[in-house]
C-alpha cells in the first residue's frame, strides 16, 4: 500500500511543473478502455509466466539466477539488504499511460510463515503498520482466505491527495514453509477537495490520474532461520506529458523503487515489534516461573529506520540470548556504502570505482616499495588501503542502488581485479624490506588457494562465502592499516629477549590463520559432497 506514496507524489508534481508551464488540460486524465484492457493482458500474461516458473521450481525471482551466484544473494539478504529489480515492459501498449513493475525482496529474521500471514492479513492495523499513508483500513467481506478490503489512502506535499481503493485479496499456502497472496485493486477513486465541504469522488479511470491499478503480490519462502518475503507491484498511472520527460522522467522511475523499500521495511519493522513483544512476554512468564531473564537484552518495540539492517543481529542475539545488541561494524559500513552510492554524481558508475580499487591497490604495493627509502611510504599505503576500500566495497553498492546489477560481469570481475590486486600488494610489500620474502609469498599462496577453495564450493556447492570468523576484507584492510602505523613506529618485535620483523610475525600468523580456515572449509565441503553423491 505504501507503493502508492511517492508515484502519487511524482504525479503530484507533474500537474504543479504543467500549471507552471500553462499545459492547458495537463489536470485533466482519462483511463480509455483500450489502456485497461493492455494491463489486464500484461497480468494474465504475467500470471502465465509466473505459473510455468512455479512449475520448474521457480518460487522467487532469486531462482531465475545462475546457481553460482544464488547463494551470494541470499547472503545480501541474511545481511539486510532490500533487493529491488525493475521488470522492464514495453509502454508502446499503454497509450497515455505508464505502468510500474518492480519487484523487491528481504529478509524478515526470526520470523515465521504464520507471523508473516498474520500480519499481512490484520487489516484492522493497516492504518498504524502502514501509518500514514493508510488512514482507514475496512474488511469488507471474508471468506475463508479470501477477503475484500477497503482501503483510504492519503498523501500530504504541498496538496493533500486522498485515495478510496478496494481490492480483492487472495492468501494461500503451497506447502509448510511456502505461501503467496495476491491483491487485485477493484476500484480507485480520488477524493477531492478533501475535508472541505464539498468533498466528492472522482469518477474512477476520470481524474488527475494519480493511480489507476495496483496489482501486488507477494512470495513468501520460510527458511534459513526466517522468511524470504518478494513483493511484486504492478502499477499503472498517467503518462508523462509530452515536453516534461525531461524533468520528471526520472523520478517516475525512480520512485516505484523507493515504495517498495518502504512497503518492506515497514513490514520489517511490524515483525520486529510483534517479535520483541512476544520475547518480553515470553521472559516475564520465565520469572513468574523462577526461570533466570538475561539483563542485557532490551527487547522494546522503539521505532528503527534500519529495520532490516538490524534483523540479523537479532537472530544471533536470539541463539546467544545474552548477546548484547550492538551494531556490528559490518552493518554500520553496509549502512554508509547505501548514503554514499545514493549520493554520488551520476556521470560515475561501478565501473570506474572497480577501477579505482584496482588502481589504488597497485599503488599501495608501490607505497610498500617506497617505504624501502622512506617510512612516509606506510602512511601511505594507509591512504591507498582506504581508496581501496571505497572502490571496492562501494562498486556493487551503487550498481545495486540505481539497479544496474550486472552479476556474472560484476561477479567475475571482482574476483579477478582481488586477485591481481593482492599479487600487487604483496609484491611490493615482499621488496620493502619490512617483511622476509618467503613470508610475504607464503601469504600470497595461502590467500590464492583460499580462494581457488571458495571459488569451487561455490560452483559445486552453491555456497559463497567472503568471510570466516567474522573476519572480511575490510576487517583484514583495517588490521594492516593499524600494523603500518606501528610499522612506522618501530618495525621490529622482541619477543624472549629476540628481535623480529613485525609483519614477520604478523604474517607467518596470517598464514597459519589462512591454512586453518583452507583446511576446515576443504573437509566440510568435501565431507558434504561426499554424503550428497554418495557410491551405493
Amino acid at each position: 500500500m505504501i507503493m502508492m506514496r511517492k508515484i502519487r507524489y511524482s504525479i503530484l508534481l507533474l500537474l504543479r511543473a504543467g500549471a507552471l508551464l500553462s499545459c492547458p488540460g495537463l489536470y485533466a486524465a482519462e483511463l480509455n478502455p483500450e489502456t485497461a484492457q493492455a494491463f489486464e493482458n500484461y497480468i494474465r500474461s504475467y500470471e502465465r509466466n509466473t505459473q510455468d516458473g512455479l512449475s520448474r521450481g521457480e518460487f522467487l525471482a532469486i531462482d531465475h539466477q545462475p546457481p553460482a551466484l544464488r547463494p551470494e544473494t541470499y547472503e545480501r539478504l541474511r545481511r539486510g539488504e532490500v533487493l529491488i529489480e525493475q521488470h522492464r515492459t514495453s509502454t508502446e501498449q499503454f497509450h497515455n499511460a505508464l505502468l510500474h513493475h518492480w519487484i523487491g525482496t528481504a529478509f524478515f529474521a526470526g520470523a515465521t510463515l504464520d507471523q508473516v500471514f498474520d500480519l499481512l492479513e490484520d487489516y484492522k492495523h493497516y492504518q498504524t503498520t502502514f501509518a500514514p499513508e493508510v488512514v482507514q483500513a475496512r474488511v469488507l467481506q471474508q471468506t475463508d482466505d479470501n477477503f475484500k478490503i477497503s482501503l483510504r489512502l492519503r498523501k500530504h506535499k504541498v496538496l493533500t491527495v486522498l485515495l478510496d481503493t478496494d481490492y480483492d485479496v487472495h492468501f494461500a499456502r503451497i506447502d509448510r514453509s511456502r505461501g503467496y497472496s495476491r491483491s487485485y485493486s477493484t476500484r480507485i477513486a480520488e477524493i477531492e477537495d478533501p475535508g472541505e465541504a464539498n468533498e466528492r469522488e472522482l469518477p474512477p479511470g476520470n481524474d488527475h490520474g494519480f493511480l489507476w491499478r495496483l496489482y501486488t503480490y507477494w512470495s513468501l519462502v520460510e527458511k534459513d532461520g526466517g522468511v524470504y518475503a518478494q513483493c511484486e507491484a504492478i502499477s499503472l498511472t498517467r503518462d508523462v506529458p509530452s515536453g516534461l520527460g525531461w524533468l520528471v522522467s526520472s523520478l517516475v522511475e525512480s520512485i516505484p523503487r523507493e515504495s517498495l523499500v518502504c512497503t518492506l521495511n515497514s513490514t520489517g519493522k511490524a515483525l520486529d515489534t510483534r517479535q520483541a513483544g512476544t520475547a518480553v512476554a515470553d521472559r516475564d512468564q520465565q520469572s513468574k516461573i523462577g526461570g533466570k531473564l538475561c539483563q542485557k537484552i532490551q527487547c522494546c518495540p522503539c521505532p528503527n529506520p534500519f529495520p532490516l539492517q538490524q534483523q540479523e543481529l537479532q537472530k544471533q542475539a536470539s541463539k546467544t540470548p545474552c548477546a548484547s545488541r550492538r551494531a556490528s561494524p559490518a552493518r554500520v559500513e553496509k549502512r554508509a556504502l547505501v548514503w554514499m552510492a545514493e549520493r554520488l554524481p551520476a556521470w560515475i558508475n561501478s565501473d570506474h570505482l572497480t577501477l579505482l580499487g584496482t588502481v589504488a591497490m597497485v599503488l599501495a604495493g608501490a607505497a610498500y616499495y617506497y617505504a624501502r627509502w622512506n617510512r612516509i611510504g606506510l602512511l601511505l599505503v594507509i591512504l591507498c588501503l582506504a581508496l581501496n576500500w571505497f572502490g571496492d566495497s562501494l562498486d556493487g553498492t551503487l550498481a545495486r542502488v540505481r539497479n544496474r546489477q550486472r552479476p556474472r560481469y560484476g561477479f567475475y570481475v571482482d574476483h579477478i581485479v582481488d586477485a591481481f590486486g593482492a599479487f600487487s600488494l604483496v609484491l611490493g610489500l615482499a621488496f620493502s624490506g619490512y617483511i622476509h620474502p618467503s613470508v610475504a609469498v607464503g601469504m600470497l599462496i595461502a590467500f590464492l588457494l583460499l580462494s581457488i577453495e571458495v571459488h569451487l564450493a561455490t560452483y559445486t556447492l552453491g555456497k559463497f562465502q567472503m568471510s570466516y570468523w567474522k573476519f572480511g576484507p575490510t576487517e583484514i584492510r583495517i588490521l594492516l592499516a593499524i600494523g603500518n602505523i606501528r610499522l612506522f613506529m618501530d618495525p621490529f618485535a622482541h619477543i624472549a629477549g629476540q628481535r623480529y620483523l613485525l609483519f614477520d610475525i604478523g604474517g607467518c600468523i596470517a598464514i597459519a590463520g589462512m591454512s586453518l580456515m583452507l583446511m576446515a572449509s576443504t573437509l566440510r565441503h568435501t565431507r558434504q559432497l561426499y554424503r550428497e553423491e554418495r557410491l551405493g
